[in-house]
């Protein structure tokens, strides 16, 4: 750990990455000592990963400072990175499955033999299997044999894999992105055991991670990232688990500084969110629960393998309301919209459209059952303009004789956007112009629009807001109200816990795959909500 006297390993300071109008980062500043452990959590769409490309140089910061022992990082890129002696363990892995697990732990260090006059000689495959060898015997790992391919190995094995080869190479700074994510509490112990080893090696790690066991496990300090900004930072076992969900969820407001680190007084939660909260004004005199119901899914499961990712779920959608959809991650939210949306095939289970039981194989089946689906991440192209992606697989067209097709009906089809933007309040300037132009929030009302206009009966919409900020967000979720106002049926997957506390008519919270709770959010208030959310019975 650094002294009063001693430069941090790490600083960050204002550290900010934008793509065109989308903040991914926002003036992030913090410290990273050399053997501290230090833990990032934050929800989907926080900047973790964004953090962790910068830090790694696979991603270049749009602002900010970088600085490694008090000396500015300049041009930091990935062979910078290496050179100063940072490895990085990424969620998707970095190992070629047809290489062998030694060939792997040197992959782009190869040791070399023979050369002449300073020049490369051939791969020196025996000292790199001796040290591979080595390293597995150092690390502990568990795996059959350093000569056997890493796509036969087990998940657990190649995660370890990683793991292991990056603390081996690791001379300065270890960089892991949710190394324990998939693996079991076996495999989870040995990452930690490997952590823990790169810390007492004088290594500064940084820790990405959704596991809060592992954070107070074995992080010593910790910081929220919340829509890209530091939210709190804390040390371990400052907090209980719920008060850092609240503010993961943004349930409690906070800042935290590079300085001493924020007040994180005990008032309610309720008291903290209620300045970003606009509520919807009219839900307690809503009639939805007499309307028509319109999706209904009995027993919804889908297992990958051993792992269930949604076991026998049970779900009601009426028109005219808005049903909210929450949960942690791996809750099982995103795979109950594939099923939905046609993305994702259900080990069992049965859907009715209408009172009509469908299957739905892909998003075209959705599409033609009434189903429309706003992703996270959108699906928009942005070099097209805004009636080209209103239209975008369901062309107008004009002309054709005799049963033929005929030519794109260009006018028709930007009149009838114009006419849909004008009329739901939407301003994206001309529908002619290109949609990469436009700000994430207006791109995000383009798709609520589009969504209308198509006329399906039903909307699921994945973190629509998850990127935006608070006017923008407020603006989306009013175009979500009016969605339901007029008859639809929304389907809303959301992290934000005081925003779908607000806007929705019914939350149903998943856990573990599983349906647990349903509340009412006109007669419960944000804290039980968030109560029910955190709890682990």
């Amino acid at each position: 750990m650094a002294t009063a006297q001693e430069a941090p390993l790490l600083s960050v300071e204002g550290l900010s990455k934008h793509y065109g109008a989308v903040r991914a980062l926002r003036n992030l500043s913090f410290t990273l000592n050399a053997g501290e452990v230090l833990g990032i959590l934050g929800d989907n769409g926080a900047g973790k990963s964004t953090l962790v490309g910068i830090l790694s140089g696979t991603v270049h910061a749009s602002s900010g400072t970088l600085r490694l022992r008090g000396e500015p990082l300049e041009a930091h890129s990935v062979a910078a990175a290496h050179a100063l002696g940072v490895e990085t363990v990424y969620q998707d892995l970095a190992l070629a499955n047809d290489l062998a697990v030694w060939q792997n732990v040197f992959l782009g260090a190869e040791k070399t033999t023979g050369g002449l006059l300073g020049r490369a000689g051939w791969l020196d495959r025996d000292a790199m299997r001796d040290g591979a060898r080595q390293a597995v015997a150092t690390t502990g790992i568990k795996i059959p044999s350093i000569d056997e391919l890493c796509g036969d190995l087990s998940g657990g094995q190649r995660q370890t894999t990683a793991v292991a080869t990056a603390v081996e190479w690791a001379q300065t700074m270890l960089l892991l992105d949710e190394p324990t994510s998939a693996l079991g509490p076996h495999e989870t112990s040995c990452v930690n055991d490997l952590v823990r080893s790169a810390a007492t090696r004088g290594i500064g790690v940084l820790l990405v991670t959704q596991d809060l066991a592992q954070m107070q496990e074995v992080c010593d300090r910790s910081i929220v990232l919340r829509r890209g900004e530091l939210a709190v930072e804390v040390a371990r076992d400052e907090l209980p688990a719920t008060e850092l969900i609240a503010y993961i969820t943004g349930a409690r407001k906070g800042k935290g500084t590079s300085g001493p680190r924020a007040s994180v007084a005990p008032e309610k939660v309720q008291d903290r969110a209620r300045v970003a909260v606009t509520p919807v004004a009219n839900r307690g005199k809503r009639s939805w629960v007499q309307s028509k119901l319109v999706l209904r899914g009995e027993g919804l499961t889908k297992l990958y393998g051993s792992v269930t990712a949604l076991a026998d779920v049970d779900l009601e959608l009426r028109s005219g309301e808005i049903l909210g959809l929450c949960g942690h991650n791996g809750a099982g939210k995103s795979t109950l919209v594939g099923i939905l949306s046609g993305t994702i095939h259900p080990t069992r289970g049965r859907l009715f459209i209408d009172g009509e039981e469908r299957v739905i194989h892909s998003p075209l089946d959705a599409r033609a059952a009434g189903i429309e689906t706003v992703y996270q991440d959108l699906a928009l192209a942005p070099e097209l303009n805004g009636w080209e992606n209103v239209f975008l697989g369901e062309e107008r067209l004009r002309g054709g004789l005799l049963g033929k097709l005929g030519w794109l009906d260009r006018q028709a089809m930007a009149a009838e956007t114009h006419v849909g933007v004008t009329d739901m309040g939407i301003d994206v300037g001309s529908v002619d112009r290109p949609i990469g132009e436009l700000s994430g929030g207006r791109r995000q009302a383009l798709a609520i629009a589009r969504a209308r206009m198509r006329g399906r009966s039903v909307v699921l919409f994945d973190e629509p807001t998850s990127a935006l900020g608070v006017e923008e967000q407020d603006n989306v979720n009013a175009l979500l109200r009016s969605l339901a106002d007029q008859g639809m049926a929304v389907l809303l997957i959301s992290h934000d816990l005081p925003k779908a506390h607000a806007i929705c008519d019914r939350i149903v919270i998943l856990r573990l795959g599983r349906r647990v709770a349903e509340v009412d959010p006109a007669n419960t208030d944000l804290d039980d909500l968030v109560a029910q959310v955190v709890s682990e019975e």
